[in-house]
């Protein structure tokens, strides 16, 4: 009994080493990244990770999406056409403007409609994705007519979009450009 038990521990630590030689290689390549890589964008430290590669290529896929939707309002705001600017707003959508001003939904889309545009343009777009939500900055040049007043402007602005059902702007914020 005495023989059996002093082979039992050399017998366990061969075991051990030559599973961890083994198991420590396919470690260090990433395959198994920690659960929690994907929510945060953080990467496992093992080297990039399928998950992680996945992670980013969706994001990039959203970014481009929004800055699809950004485009397509700024071009139907640019020839009047409330309606194609309607379904990429949340029904709650708040707008705050570089003036202070306050404008639900159905105020922008009535501005949209008697705004005249020179130039509408923005650029410098910027995109920020968390689960279910993004924010989307940029800068807009505009030179105009708005609510019948002359306009000639450099803003900076702020959208928040969220999915439902699809991606919908629930909120924008302009700030003066100096």
């Amino acid at each position: 009994m005495k023989w059996w038990g002093s082979l039992t521990i050399p017998i366990l630590t061969s075991g051990v080493l030559v599973l961890g030689a083994w198991v420590l290689p396919a470690w260090g390549q990433g395959e198994n990244p920690p659960a929690d890589t994907k929510a945060v964008g953080a990467t496992s430290g093992h080297g990039v990770t399928l998950v992680e590669q996945t992670y980013k290529g969706n994001e990039a896929d959203t970014a481009k999406e929004l800055i699809g939707l950004e485009n397509k309002w700024t071009e139907a705001a640019k020839k009047g056409n409330a309606d194609g600017v309607a379904p990429l707003l949340a029904d709650g959508f708040i707008a705050t403007d570089a003036d202070g001003s306050v404008h639900n939904k159905a105020q922008m889309l009535a501005r949209i409609k008697t705004d005249k545009w020179e130039t509408n343009q923005i650029s410098d777009l910027k995109v920020a994705v968390y689960d279910g939500a993004a924010v989307v900055t940029g800068t807009w040049v505009g030179k105009g007519t708005s609510d019948g007043k002359p306009v000639d402007a450099q803003e900076r602005w702020t959208d928040t979009w969220v999915t439902i059902g699809r991606w919908q702007c629930v909120a924008s914020h302009s700030s003066p450009m100096k």
